[in-house]
């Protein structure tokens, strides 16, 4: 990723816009867009050492010839910076080579080609907080200066070591950051960052400068990579477990659906995206199956009265497996529709209609008869064949084209797949 702190910009008559500066970071290359302050500029031409280039390399002095842009558009202490790579900070931590109680509360911050004012917060005895006016591309190791502009002297160097640091939201935390950063190095790390956050995505942890390459996660302990996400272990435990504590408490007060829908349960946990729920539900035993989470074994209760009458129809639909029971007999059973639902979200029964309940290997009893006809049939060959009524031949026909087994020809025929 490209950065070039800019030092001058200009007019080259028959050329355009010229920028010139120190490309510290990656590869500029002709042809290519970069952005400042958030516009975009394609590169027409490159110099380093007055001589021209199709592509410089850092660390170089660059001259860049850019499209898109004015030279009063763009001024000195910009950078020049490959879209979307760079995160734009206003609040960093850092190490200073002075006592931070002895430092100005606001000096001139140094960084690049950039002078801007920084408020100055102690955290230690070597480490300070420094809020900016306005955001730039900076990133954990980077060096900077401290001038005290009331003294007209350099006040201290400094050495950034957070660029996207946590805020203080309870007593103690300043002094507490301030001591997990007396030996940092500038150097972010991985599990550090990741732990952190308990969870970021590759891009984010990319732009804070961090090694993510697979040589470099898999030197990497502590980090779940799942996807497009990078996941501390422990987050990745504990989040397992909430999904667990989330599953009891659901079951307890919805004994006739003790499942949870995937963003139902990354609410109830606090997972940031669905993606990862299923797989940190299967690592914690738990079951996946149509979108939803169950704890392993636990399934609908119905009420005893519920139980027993539906006990009676898996009876009578053993005995005649396409004689669905009719509305009325699931009203007097107390069968409803929180009830159908459940039990066939745990697969005692297919609904093939509002009111059409089957056992679930009816469709495979219903092909054994079919593919015993002459082909094709109708839907009275069907219906007779079943030995059952239009109420039920119909949605069961349909369900059998919707699977692929059967096929139908025209309004009045139907063939059995081969």
């Amino acid at each position: 990723r490209v950065r070039l702190w800019v030092d001058r910009s200009f007019t080259i008559k028959g050329s355009g816009t010229v920028v010139t500066g120190t490309l510290g970071e990656g590869t500029i290359r002709v042809g290519e867009e970069l952005e400042v302050d958030g516009r975009r500029a394609r590169v027409r031409g490159l110099q380093s050492l007055e001589k021209p280039h199709d592509e410089v390399r850092a660390v170089a002095r660059v001259a860049v010839n850019l499209a898109g842009l004015g030279a009063e558009e763009i001024r000195r202490g910009d950078a020049l910076l490959t879209p979307a790579a760079w995160p734009l900070t206003s609040t960093l931590d850092a190490r200073v080579g002075a006592d931070p109680h002895k430092l100005p509360s606001r000096a001139m911050l140094h960084v690049g080609t950039a002078a801007l004012e920084a408020r100055i917060r102690p955290l230690s005895e070597d480490v300070v907080r420094l809020t900016l006016a306005r955001p730039v591309p900076v990133r954990a190791g980077d060096r900077a200066i401290l001038r005290d502009p009331g003294q007209q002297q350099i006040a201290s160097g400094v050495l950034v070591v957070d660029a996207d640091p946590p805020g203080f939201t309870r007593r103690g935390a300043a002094a507490q950051r301030g001591h997990e950063l007396a030996t940092a190095t500038g150097a972010p790390d991985l599990a550090t960052e990741v732990g952190r956050r308990h969870a970021m995505r590759r891009g984010d942890a990319a732009a804070l400068g961090l090694d993510i390459d697979d040589q470099a996660l898999a030197r990497t302990s502590g980090v779940v990579t799942e996807g497009d996400w990078l996941v501390s272990e422990e987050s990745w435990h504990v989040w397992g477990k909430a999904l667990e504590d989330a599953l009891h408490r659901h079951v307890a007060d919805h004994a006739l659906d003790p499942t949870l829908t995937l963003e139902a349960a990354r609410s109830a946990a606090g997972i940031p995206d669905r993606r990862l729920v299923a797989p940190i539900a299967r690592d914690a035993g738990l079951d996946v199956a149509d979108g939803r989470l169950a704890l392993p074994g636990v399934t609908a209760r119905l009420s005893e009265r519920a139980e027993k009458a539906l006990e009676e129809i898996e009876r009578r639909l053993r005995e005649a497996p396409f004689a669905a029971p009719e509305q009325p007999d699931l009203d007097d059973a107390g069968l409803g529709p929180r009830e159908l639902g459940a039990v066939t979200r745990a697969g005692r029964f297919i609904r093939l209609d509002a009111d059409v309940l089957l056992l679930p290997d009816a469709p495979a009893l219903a092909m054994r008869r079919l593919a015993a006809l002459d082909q094709p049939f109708t839907t009275s060959d069907a219906r007779a064949a079943l030995g059952t009524t239009r109420r039920v031949a119909i949605p069961l026909l349909e369900h059998l084209d919707a699977r692929g087994w059967t096929r139908r020809i025209d309004a009045n025929h139907r063939e059995v797949r081969r």
